[in-house]
């Protein structure tokens, strides 16, 4: 595809280049301004099936492209459009199956992404459209399964992502939507089963969660420094698996009831049960070993628990774990 849009439309956008014959000349690719269907003639449209790896990756001037004529094309190989900074418009084939990893990092003028027509495809790949900072709207294709690993990480102008009509997503990926620092809402879709590690983290603008009854796990850091979040609403909190460091750092979410004794195991040691107030004494939720700064939480029953992992248990159960006294 490089060669033959060298070939036909980049004739006059020529550097010189040195071979074994001497210097000649040679299209700038980096001059490329737009792709349409206008550009591809007698039947070559037809013929591909792959773009292949980096093939027009940091076409910094490129903005427009629309391959949707390609009506053969399966796949999009990684870096294919890489570094593409001025890209603001995108139109794919139906019949794509595939867009590899890091095809489209570093598009950053995109503000629009439309995925919706493409049937064929089940993932989106790892770094796919990581340091898109200008976009705004996606449209998901309808047979989602996975939002792969640093996905959409550093899209910062992102306000809402509604994931409700995808109805066969069930996991989002590790760092997926990290520093999406403006978005305001999440709907999840009601098969999602898993939240990865450090998915939303950084997302400073989240204030309220809703997670539905069909996710079991969501691991470390998966919403840690979201630091404006206020309310979590779990729809089955008995059978979700919730990391320690979940929700780490999200000094709003974090409650503190009536009748807690709140303070440094340092400060409070003293009052505790016999055997927790003694070097080597640990926390029966995080296992951890009290030390002298260590932020505690004292329990009108006198057993103690580090803050944060006491803060995430009171969320599925309402009793203390050691004697299983009612709070």
């Amino acid at each position: 595809m490089q060669k033959y849009i060298e070939e036909k439309f980049l004739q006059e956008d020529q550097i010189y280049e040195m071979d074994s014959t001497g210097w000649r000349k040679k299209p700038d690719l980096s001059r490329l301004i737009t792709i349409e269907p206008s550009h591809f003639s007698d039947g070559f449209e037809q013929t591909i099936t792959k773009i292949q790896f980096g093939e027009l990756s940091c076409c910094y001037m490129l903005v427009s492209l629309d391959i949707s004529s390609l009506c053969n094309l399966k796949e999009i190989e990684s870096c294919a459009f890489r570094s593409s900074w001025s890209l603001r418009e995108i139109k794919f084939p139906p019949n794509l199956e595939k867009i590899s990893s890091g095809s489209f990092t570093d598009c950053f003028s995109l503000a629009k992404l439309d995925l919706s027509h493409l049937l064929k495809m089940s993932m989106i790949e790892s770094d796919l459209f990581k340091n898109f900072w200008a976009l705004q709207e996606i449209s998901f294709p309808p047979n989602i399964q996975k939002i792969g690993t640093r996905t959409f990480t550093n899209c910062t102008r992102l306000v809402r992502l509604d994931l409700s009509n995808y109805e066969q997503l069930e996991e989002i990926g590790f760092d997926a939507f990290v520093n999406a620092w403006s978005l305001q809402e999440i709907i999840f879709p009601q098969n999602l089963r898993k939240i990865t590690h450090h998915a939303f983290c950084n997302c400073t603008s989240l204030v309220r969660l809703r997670i539905p009854a069909s996710v079991n796990e969501i691991e470390t850091s998966a919403f840690s420094d979201c630091t404006n979040l206020e309310k979590v609403i779990f729809d089955n909190i008995a059978g979700i698996s919730i990391a320690e460091r979940a929700f780490q750092n999200c000094p709003k979410l974090a409650r503190r009831y009536p009748g807690f004794r709140y303070g440094k195991y340092s400060e409070l040691k003293g009052i505790l049960k016999f055997e927790q107030g003694q070097s080597g004494a640990i926390c029966g939720i995080s296992l951890e070993e009290f030390q002298e700064d260590s932020d505690i939480v004292v329990l009108p029953c006198g057993h103690a628990y580090m803050e944060e992992a006491f803060n995430m248990w009171i969320l599925r159960q309402k009793i203390c774990p050691t004697c299983k006294v009612a709070l």
